[in-house]
């Protein structure tokens, strides 16, 4: 068992299911794989819960490891203690970097994907980093296809506003930081390019991701 997890009485349970959503996460994620065409084999899917479980509350994280294409997916986080007496947990770049070392053995991750962004904070910056670049995350019509793309490299317009107060951008430069130096886990990485990535759903209004884009320097 992790000692990060085991620390904060966190378990993580792979789940052997892909669903509709995991799938919808592997159309709109194509373009950034390094072997789009090999399906969804390599995926395990994972959740990391309470131990023992609390009536109610049956996971606090959901996600998705490919070792094939060394990328991660998070569904669902929320870190959030329950209650004042609940031990502190994890920061969740620690729970990335740990969950990620345990199914491939090391940090040589080159894709992060938050799927369906739900944190407002997270969304307002995504929202602001299109806005930076004169760039609508809105549908005004349908003939404006499925998907719209923004690409934020550090010093680029839209950088900063895609940054500030978004926590899957700030927790990656984050452990990249903390994991990064001479001799660490991830030596010599850094985010190639951040995407901020919109499509289209059935009710109307455009769902939001968030794609790292890993590189060695």
């Amino acid at each position: 068992m992790s000692q990060l997890l085991q620390a904060t009485s966190l378990q993580r349970r792979e789940t052997h299911s892909t669903n509709a959503e995991h799938h919808h996460c592997l159309q709109i994620i194509r373009p950034y794989l390094a072997h789009p065409d090999a399906g969804s084999s390599h995926w395990r899917t994972f959740t990391i819960q309470r131990h023992p479980p609390i009536p109610g509350d049956d996971k606090i994280i959901r996600f998705a490891i490919n070792p094939f294409e060394k990328a991660y997916i998070t569904y669902d986080v929320d870190t959030r203690p329950i209650s004042k007496s609940e031990p502190k947990l994890p920061k969740y770049r620690d729970i990335i970097a740990d969950s990620y070392k345990h199914v491939c053995g090391d940090l040589d991750i080159k894709l992060i994907v938050t799927h369906g962004l739900a944190n407002p904070s997270a969304i307002l910056a995504v929202k602001r980093g299109f806005e930076a670049q004169g760039k609508s995350w809105r549908w005004a019509g349908e003939g404006e296809g499925e998907r719209k793309e923004a690409y934020f490299v550090k010093g680029g317009k839209g950088w900063r506003e895609f940054c500030d107060g978004n926590p899957f951008a700030v927790g990656t430069l984050r452990m990249l930081q903390e994991r990064g130096g001479e001799g660490g886990e991830m030596e010599g990485k850094g985010v190639g390019r951040f995407v901020g990535l919109g499509t289209r759903e059935e009710v109307g209004l455009p769902s939001l991701h968030v794609v790292a884009m890993i590189v060695d320097r």
